[in-house]
């Protein structure tokens, strides 16, 4: 019986008139600096594995610590250091975010 349910429900489901597929949830969202921790790394552990794993790539604890608050991008090659240093598969970092606007220091800013 437990073989046949998921039939059975596909069956129901067809009879019922139910058509429409789950939309896609997104998947859980986690920070560079979240995922180092989850880790147990410290800034210089994660630059020493980054360098270990990934010999033409040099990074500094500074150089780290502002790609994962967001002050500085990062190249399409320290994403690929930085999936391969913390495990995780190619692609699964995604930076869909927007960079932060420059400012001109010539333009006073509201008091």
């Amino acid at each position: 019986m437990d073989r046949c349910l998921p039939y059975i429900l596909g069956m129901a489901t067809k009879a019922l008139g139910v058509t429409e597929k789950r939309a896609r949830l997104q998947p859980p969202v986690i920070t560079l600096k979240g995922l180092r921790n989850i880790l147990g790394l410290s800034l210089a552990e994660a630059c020493a594995l980054i360098e270990e794993k990934s010999p033409e790539i040099t990074i500094s604890r500074g150089s780290l610590c502002a790609i994962e608050n967001g002050s500085r991008g990062a190249s399409t090659a320290m994403l690929t250091a930085l999936e391969v240093a913390y495990g995780l598969d190619q692609g699964d970092l995604v930076t869909n975010y927007e960079p932060r606007s420059r400012r001109n220091p010539n333009e006073k800013t509201a008091a």
